[in-house]
């Protein structure tokens, strides 16, 4: 399965290039290595093994989300209520809500001063873009309703055309 790194001074991120665009994290400290969401693939899970020795793997649960805040790196950790994929932002922003939460998103990361944004489904948000990102994903959420509804016959094309067996 092909995928993509998205390297950062404490860890990196996995893509994996599957239908979801699920994205894994390696995050690493003094304690070990903290495997965020990991989906299996070895080549990144070697990768995270060299960063040092397993100290444990975080399950952030679905729609009952659990963010991670690591303050140290000003990082912000989401597994499904934003993302960088087009089906999060349709608008061209570099992040959105989730389709599915755009009518009423939760506020409760609205505010974090976030320099690293790493979302569960897409690439991550780096640099002062990141908080901006993340604002911008709150302003967008009810905005790119039209836009989003007008891609989804697309969208479900796309997905039922790799679901085929070859």
């Amino acid at each position: 399965m092909p995928v993509t790194y998205d390297d950062y001074p404490f860890g990196f991120s996995w893509l994996p290039r599957d239908t979801l665009r699920r994205t894994s994290h390696a995050l690493a400290t003094d304690d070990g290595v903290w495997l965020v969401d990991p989906v299996d693939v070895p080549e990144a899970l070697e990768r995270a093994a060299a960063l040092g020795d397993l100290a444990g793997v975080l399950q952030l649960p679905r729609w009952h989300e659990i963010a991670l805040w690591w303050p140290e790196h000003r990082a912000l950790v989401v597994a499904e209520l934003i993302g960088t994929v087009r089906a999060f932002a349709p608008g061209g922003g570099p992040a959105g809500v989730h389709p599915l939460l755009r009518v009423a998103p939760p506020g409760a990361l609205r505010d974090y001063p976030a320099e690293h944004l790493l979302v569960g489904h897409g690439p991550g948000v780096h640099g002062p873009a990141a908080s901006a990102a993340l604002a911008g994903a709150y302003a967008r959420s009810r905005r790119d309703l039209p836009r989003l509804v007008g891609m989804l016959p697309a969208m479900a094309r796309a997905a039922v055309a790799t679901r085929r067996p070859r």
